[in-house]
């Protein structure tokens, strides 16, 4: 594979990571204030952001693009960083 479509596609990568990594901290803040600082009427506002920030969540781990770039890279050589990053993305 060419070292430019490589790029791309660990770009692809790291950017779903980065960006379910952001939705991850964000629900831990959610949680964080759901269990200190939460109104007594705020649990259905607070159901509904959770579930909202799960199903964001989990359409970004399934979608086509990140599993093709994975997939695509699974069998390139790349430097020990990035194969160990592919490696326990496939699974």
């Amino acid at each position: 594979m060419k070292k430019i479509l490589v790029k791309k596609n660990i770009d692809i990568i790291e950017r779903y990571q980065r960006e379910l990594t952001i939705l991850g901290q964000t629900g831990a803040l959610l949680g964080w204030d759901k269990e200190t600082y939460m109104p007594k009427k705020g649990a259905t506002s607070r159901a509904e952001q959770f579930a909202l920030l799960g199903k964001i969540m989990h359409e970004k781990a399934i979608d086509d693009e990140f599993f093709n770039a994975v997939k695509k890279l699974r069998n390139v050589k790349l430097n020990k960083k990035y194969s160990l990053m592919i490696k326990k993305l496939y699974k």
